[in-house]
């Protein structure tokens, strides 16, 4: 019991961000990023990734060419699975997925939530493309 509250606890300290952009109209010509103040910023957000750095919402456009099944789950009806790239930079780096560690250079991928909607919709990780890293929304989150 005392190493599931453990597992509990050390999940909720990797999810404490606050609510950010999300990815709406997904597959129209208004597709896009919508910001927590209301503005809609137009982008192929369904295959970019959110991450929050140094107090900003970020986006990567993802390789998605080479994304990689991390587990079949109902994501875009809930994020509650959604796994987490723990223990960064140490030798058990990986996916945290239901209180369990998948070994994986996590570090530098990007998790979505692909195929929506079929009977492969999951979750997937796919490398970050820094060259095409831009901010979404600045000030607005914290680890």
């Amino acid at each position: 019991m005392k190493s599931l509250l453990f597992i509990a606890l050390s999940l909720m300290a990797f999810n404490s961000f606050a609510a950010g952009p999300k990815c709406v109209n997904i597959g129209s010509r208004s597709e896009g990023w919508q910001t927590t103040d209301g503005k809609l910023l137009w982008a192929n957000c369904s295959k970019e990734a959110l991450a929050c750095e140094n107090d900003e919402w970020v986006s990567y456009k993802l390789d998605t060419e080479h994304m990689r099944l991390l587990g079949w789950s109902q994501c875009s009806k809930s994020e509650a699975n959604k796994p987490v790239c723990a223990n960064i930079g140490s030798k058990s780096e990986g996916w945290m997925m239901n209180g369990q560690l998948h070994w994986d250079n996590c570090s530098e991928k990007a998790v979505i939530c692909g195929a929506k909607g079929s009977r492969s919709e999951g979750w997937y990780a796919a490398d970050k493309e820094l060259a095409s890293r831009h901010v979404i929304q600045k000030g607005k989150c914290k680890k």
